[in-house]
């Protein structure tokens, strides 16, 4: 496995459905995909790991996926994209608490009683379900520039109504200080955190290739560190 752990990328769940596909080919279980991923959680979650099932999506490799929930239920929509888009992932080099930070968000749930649960609540819904769809069609689009600006916006989002829930590990000012670098700003479209957030690693849309290669070699200038994804 090459993703770097504690970083927000799923590395737990990676380890979790390797376990499971190597059972499954094993001992000819016959379970697809989705079964895997069902296996893969259900370990997970007999952990300290409060994780929820999106990162299970690592089971599809490189082929891009929306995932719909609907209680226990899962549907996984195979996405075409349209287009080139030139990501760059970075390891921030810090520390984050992923158990710390999946914690204290789940404290909200299943009921919202304070303001800041009920912010929690609609960021991770209703709004969050909005920035999905609108995600979706700039891929299926290949709306690069569109796509980068709504990872802005769905930041900022994040910021504002979720990191309140969990300021020790979501006021991330080794992420910020990135996410809001000038010289990056002007090679970018646009960054977000991944996974639970925190200063773990960071995400950016790049504008073209050459961008996307000068935006690294910045990265690597400052001593953060280029994650290759397959």
């Amino acid at each position: 496995m090459t993703l770097p752990m504690k970083k927000g990328l799923s590395s737990s769940a990676a380890i979790c459905v390797l376990v499971a596909r190597a059972f499954n080919r094993l001992y000819s279980l016959n379970l697809n995909t989705c079964g895997e991923m069902d296996v893969a959680f259900k370990g997970e979650q007999r952990t300290r790991s409060r994780c929820g099932r999106l990162d299970q999506a690592c089971a599809y490799g490189t082929v891009p996926v929306c995932m719909h929930f609907d209680g226990d239920d899962i549907s996984v929509e195979r996405l075409s994209v349209k287009g080139n888009f030139h990501w760059v992932f970075a390891d921030l080099n810090a520390q984050k608490n992923t158990i710390k930070i999946l914690g204290d968000l789940n404290k909200c749930y299943p009921f919202a009683e304070t303001e800041k649960e009920k912010n929690v609540h609609a960021a991770l819904g209703e709004l969050n379900q909005k920035i999905i769809k609108r995600a979706v069609e700039y891929l299926k689009n290949g709306d690069v520039s569109k796509l980068g600006g709504l990872m802005t916006e769905a930041k900022n989002l994040f910021d504002s109504m979720v990191a309140p829930a969990c300021p020790s590990e979501l006021t991330a000012p080794m992420l910020h200080c990135y996410l809001n670098d000038q010289k990056i700003k002007s090679l970018t479209y646009g960054g977000k955190g991944v996974g639970s957030k925190g200063d773990g690693a960071v995400q950016f849309l790049a504008k073209d290739p050459s961008s996307q290669e000068a935006l690294c070699k910045y990265l690597e200038e400052k001593g953060y560190f280029r994650i290759n994804l397959p």
